[in-house]
């Protein structure tokens, strides 16, 4: 039985790596950044897009983000595709950051990459896995709406969506610790005034119709 004992010490090992491998496979973390809109203003034709970050979460993994100390400043870009069409009226950082700024010196314009970021520390990222970044106000909608396309900072190579402590690149994927980031694809979106119902225009009851479109990575 002896000489089969390398053979055995082998295919535990095998069966070790195997299992961990799974284990791993099995506890993912990724990135996206998201857009929520408010109610469609039928009397200046404008939207407020709010952008959040989104970390996703299986098999019990824990969050990246928040064991590194928080999010010390994330960017993105938004672009509108509608022409002509709608443009970018205002921006706003959300309540946990503490700065904004943008590419773009005059506005309106239909193009902008952004950044926020934070004086001190990181902001943890709330059980709801959805971390708001800013507000953009889109100004200029018509009946048609408008489509726009959100995606990381190109400006910057994926690198401004950073922890606290270690800057880890949440824009791209990472082996250690392992998550799978943002990715240089951006997500298409569709912003759609609703069409009257019954009679009434739905727009008038502040309705909004937000169209997501299957992200390519």
């Amino acid at each position: 039985m002896m000489p089969f004992q390398p053979m055995t010490r082998a295919l535990s090992a095998i069966s070790a790596t195997l299992l961990t491998t799974a284990a791993a496979s099995q506890a993912a973390v990724s990135y996206a950044y998201v857009a929520q809109v408010s109610p469609f203003d039928a009397a200046n034709g404008s939207a407020t897009i709010t952008v959040l970050l989104q970390e996703r979460l299986t098999a019990g993994s824990t969050s990246v983000i928040n064991a590194d100390g928080g999010l010390s400043g994330a960017g993105f870009r938004l672009s509108l595709t509608s022409n002509p069409g709608p443009a970018f009226a205002s921006f706003a950082p959300a309540t946990d950051f503490s700065g904004l700024s943008f590419t773009n010196t005059t506005l309106p314009a239909d193009a902008a990459e952004f950044n926020v970021n934070t004086s001190s520390g990181g902001v943890l990222m709330p059980d709801s896995g959805l971390l708001p970044l800013a507000t953009v106000t889109v100004s200029g909608l018509g009946p048609t709406g408008a489509t726009f396309t959100l995606a990381r900072n190109a400006n910057f190579e994926g690198s401004n969506t950073l922890t606290a402590n270690s800057l880890y690149n949440l824009d791209d994927d990472s082996l250690n610790p392992t998550f799978d980031g943002v990715g240089e694809s951006g997500t298409s979106y569709t912003l759609a005034v609703p069409e009257p119902v019954g009679g009434l225009a739905a727009v008038a009851a502040g309705g909004v119709l937000l169209r997501r479109h299957r992200r390519l990575r």
